[in-house]
């Protein structure tokens, strides 16, 4: 929770001077997603390996975007859950399903190009933060050693005005090389939404 307020803080911060700079705004964000997962889970003498496709995910926060000439910076913070039916299989046998959900925060930091008109490409990292890994067809939590990953996205923006419309693929490798609980979203499609509500300029 503390790196929760840690992070909005900040970039609460950063949105402010943002929005307040030349060819610059800042404003809410939100989208729906589609994505792989996989939990990979080593206990005593077992293994269990969760594999979940076309989970269903909510994302929502605060964007800055600022630019200059037809290059555009866009930093953003959202609050992210995905939840949905996964596959269980214990040491290579399928064994049922299960329902599980993934909470995060995630802050993409977007490098963007206006092309034609009001259409722009932008890419860049995401850092994520796991904050939590709910089972809730038992009502427990999964540890992770490593909460914190780098992964990335890339897409299309659609630029009309104070309202913009995207569309970005993003993956991201294991939160945790190393230790007994894994997790990895190799693919995640999202549709998504912003509303400027202040600064200067059209970029």
């Amino acid at each position: 929770m503390k790196t929760k307020i840690i992070i909005i803080a900040a970039f609460i911060l950063v949105l402010t001077h943002v929005v307040n700079a030349q060819n610059a705004k800042g404003g809410i964000t939100g989208g729906v997603s589609t994505e792989s997962l996989r939990i990979s889970e080593v206990g005593d003498g077992f293994t269990r390996v969760l594999k979940g496709d076309g989970i269903t995910g909510y994302e929502a926060g605060l964007f800055g975007k600022f630019g200059i000439g037809p290059f555009y910076v866009k930093p953003a913070v959202l609050l992210h859950q995905s939840k949905g039916k996964f596959d269980s299989y214990i040491d290579g046998e399928q064994s049922g399903s299960v329902t599980f959900s993934v909470n995060s925060i995630e802050a993409p930091v977007l490098g963007g190009m206006n092309l034609i008109g009001p259409v722009g490409i932008e890419v860049g990292p995401v850092y994520h933060f796991i904050s939590q890994i709910r089972d809730h067809t038992n009502g427990s939590n999964l540890a992770l050693d490593q909460q914190s990953k780098i992964g990335y996205k890339a897409g299309f923006a659609l630029n009309l005005g104070s309202l913009i419309l995207s569309t970005h693929y993003q993956g991201m490798s294991k939160t945790n090389d190393s230790g007994k609980t894994t997790l990895s979203s190799p693919s995640r499609l999202t549709f998504g939404a912003a509303m400027s509500i202040g600064g200067n300029g059209d970029k």
